[in-house]
Parts: C-alpha cells; sequence; structure tokens
C-alpha cells in the first residue's frame, strides 16, 4: 500500500457506500502507449523512442508498446535495440490483423521477439460496414490470427476488438469468447473514440468480467474529456491492465495521461504499482522537450501551474497547514509548490511570501508599498511578475 501520508484526500473516498459497488482487481499492470500513440500524432526517431522507453522503464512502468512493426521498420528496429539494452518491463507491439495480409504483419511482430502481441480487430458494425466487412469474415479472421500467434509465438497475446463500448454487449461476449477459445491471454476493451460515460464503462467491464476467463484491459480516448475517469472506472468493474501515455498524447485528443493514471490508482484505491511516481514531473518534461508539445495551462499534477497559490487565503492555509491547499504533496510527482504574483487580487500575505522566499525582509510598510507596486503592475497583465521584476519594486521602496 502507497504512503497515505502524502495523500490528503476527502473521507468519502473511503465510504462504504461509495466502495460498494466496485469489482476491484487484486493488481493492476501499466502499458504504457506512448511510443505507438504519440507517434501517431507527431513522427518520433527511433532514438528518441529509446529514449523514451528508458525513461519509462526506469520509472518502473510494467509494460511499454513500441510500435506497430508490420508497418513501420523504425518500431521492429526499436524493439530489437530495446531488447538488447536489457530493460525490466515488458515490450508489446500491435499487429492489424484487419490488413489483407495480416499474416505477413503478425509474422513482423513474431520476429521482434516481444513479450506481447496486441491484436487489433474493428467489431462493431458501424467500423465493419465503414470496411466492408461482414461480421462473419471478422470472426473466421480473429480466430485465425490468434490461433496463427499462438502456434507461432511465446508472446502474450492481447486481442484487441474495437471499438468495444460501441458494440452490443452480447455480441462482444461472443467475440470474447471466442478469442480466449482461439487462445487469447487478455482482452483490451476500448473506448477508441471516447464516446462513453464513467458509469456505462463500469458498468461494461463488470458485466464483462462475469463470462470472462482472462484478464481485461481499458484503452481509452479523450475525445470528451473523460479518458481518466473512464479507465479509473474500468478499474472499478475489474479492469487489470490500463493503457495510458505521457502527457496525455495520442490520436486526436489524446489518451489516458500517464502521470494521472498512476496518481488515480494510488490514491483512491490504494494498488501499490512498484512505480517511482517522483520521477513523473521529469518524464513530463523529457516528453514536452523531444515532443515540442507544451503542457495544457492547467494539467494537473505535473504541470507548471499544479501547485500555484496567488492568492492570500491559498498562501496563509499553505503556510500554516500545508495539506489544506493540494490533493498531494507535490513532491510526491517531483513537482514544488510555488507562490506567484499573479492577478489583481494578489494580497499583502502573498507579497510577504514571495519576499521571504527570495530572501528579502519586508516590515509592514514595506508589504503595503510593495503591495502596490505589484497591483499597479499586475493590471491587465497576463503573466505573474518574475523574481527580477519583484526585486526591482523591492529596491526602489527599500
Amino acid at each position: 500500500m502507497p504512503d497515505r501520508t502524502w495523500y490528503y484526500l476527502n473521507n468519502i473516498n473511503r465510504l462504504e457506500q461509495v466502495l460498494a459497488d466496485f469489482d476491484l482487481p487484486s493488481a493492476v499492470v501499466i502499458n504504457d502507449v506512448t511510443l505507438r500513440e504519440a507517434n501517431q500524432v507527431i513522427s518520433l526517431s527511433m532514438e528518441e523512442k529509446v529514449e523514451i522507453a528508458h525513461a519509462l522503464d526506469n520509472l518502473g512502468v510494467h509494460q511499454i508498446q513500441v510500435g506497430i512493426p508490420g508497418v513501420s521498420a523504425v518500431d521492429k528496429r526499436t524493439v530489437e535495440r530495446l531488447k538488447k539494452d536489457g530493460l525490466q518491463t515488458q515490450l508489446e507491439v500491435v499487429s492489424f490483423a484487419y490488413l489483407p495480409d495480416w499474416k505477413k504483419d503478425l509474422n513482423t511482430c513474431i520476429e521482434t521477439g516481444a513479450d506481447s502481441i496486441d491484436l487489433f480487430y474493428p467489431v462493431s458494425s458501424d467500423k465493419l460496414r465503414a470496411k466492408g466487412i461482414t461480421k462473419a469474415h471478422m470472426v473466421e479472421t480473429c480466430v485465425a490470427a490468434i490461433e496463427h500467434a499462438k502456434a507461432h509465438s511465446d508472446a502474450h497475446i492481447t486481442f484487441c476488438p474495437f471499438p468495444a463500448v460501441r458494440t452490443d454487449l452480447e455480441e462482444f461476449k461472443e467475440i470474447m469468447r471466442l478469442a480466449v477459445q482461439a487462445g487469447a491471454d487478455m482482452i483490451l476493451v476500448t473506448d477508441t473514440y471516447g464516446t462513453s460515460s464513467p458509469a456505462a464503462m463500469r458498468y461494461f467491464v463488470k458485466e464483462l468480467r462475469k463470462s470472462s476467463s482472462v484478464p481485461l484491459g481499458i484503452h481509452c480516448h479523450n475525445d470528451l474529456g473523460l479518458a481518466l475517469a473512464n479507465t479509473l472506472a474500468a478499474v472499478e468493474g475489474g479492469a487489470q491492465m490500463v493503457d495510458a501515455s505521457i502527457n496525455g498524447l495520442g490520436d486526436r485528443t489524446g489518451n489516458c495521461c500517464l502521470d494521472e493514471v498512476i496518481i488515480g490508482l494510488t490514491a483512491f484505491y490504494d494498488y501499490d504499482l512498484g512505480i517511482q511516481t517522483q520521477k513523473l514531473y521529469e518524464l513530463s518534461k523529457l516528453m514536452e522537450r523531444i515532443s515540442g508539445v507544451r503542457l495544457p495551462f492547467g494539467k494537473g499534477i505535473v504541470g507548471e501551474n499544479a501547485f500555484v497559490h496567488r492568492h492570500d487565503d491559498d498562501v496563509k492555509s499553505s503556510l500554516e497547514m500545508p495539506s489544506s491547499t493540494v490533493p498531494i504533496e507535490p513532491s510526491l510527482v517531483g513537482n514544488k509548490r510555488r507562490f506567484v504574483l499573479g492577478g489583481e487580487y494578489t494580497g499583502p500575505i502573498t507579497v510577504k511570501a514571495y519576499a521571504d522566499a527570495l530572501g528579502v525582509t519586508l516590515n509592514d510598510e514595506q508589504v503595503g508599498a510593495a503591495l502596490r507596486a505589484v497591483r499597479a503592475k499586475l493590471q491587465g497583465r497576463k503573466t505573474p511578475l518574475s523574481d527580477e521584476e519583484f526585486l526591482s519594486i523591492v529596491a526602489g521602496i527599500a
């Protein structure tokens, strides 16, 4: 169990009435999909993929989805390179079983020696119509692909029928049954286009667990801003593996964000994931640098504004009882608490705290003078004052 002293959460999370409908698994595995999902948005070089993979391995992530070797020769070489590097984490590759030459695609995946192969196939009625595939052909090909993978590889076989939540529940159960019968080791439940509510996701996964003899994973997209909520709901329904990406980078609006789901799983359900959470901020910055994609202003946990206090009430509370103004201890994820001078509602307590942090001692009269100058400078301004600007103000009133 994680050290609860790092978490400052509502007691309501622990109420029996809240937990009553959950079917939480005994353990959860994190599968990072950044190298595939982010690569669908930005192009990552092999060197960048290797650097990210090593950072994830150092973090303690259980599995990394490296890419699609049948489509990308770079992905194939990356898997082979990472195998030689001796990472502790498991390496996964993706095979598109719906391609006309699916066997060649799958054999390329097998040749990499990856620990896990994730077989993709569309199963919802709308996706099948869009691709001109009959349900009978879908079932026949999925079974053949799984059987081929099991016969020619020692890899763990995950079957990914997508988008799961757009498929009739009873039809999906039958597809799942046939896949498991063919040899699938795990079924990946997908909200490929972000169309589920958390309540619906929890119900869907919980119902599947009743008839599944293999573990279920969950893969969510953020089209309606619910990827994290749906991923956690899936775990509440019994999902044992979660897909996530660094900074949420992925196709369209992205995926469940790695740092958020790690903290969510440890904070709300007490999972000990064996992950060095203090490296999450550093990992996020690495991805920001490599991808060139900046974090949103209000990004939680690893964002620059995540543990910032601007107003006197919060600043005073933070100074007297740090746990009263944040959900977790910032150092848990390698981030830190900050006081900033931003916004015209800045008060004297904040000015005094800011000065103290810079090693500047101000009496009450000087605080008042500095506050007037700070507010004047912040009027209409969209960014906080820098240390240099504040020190210049202080120098003028000393």
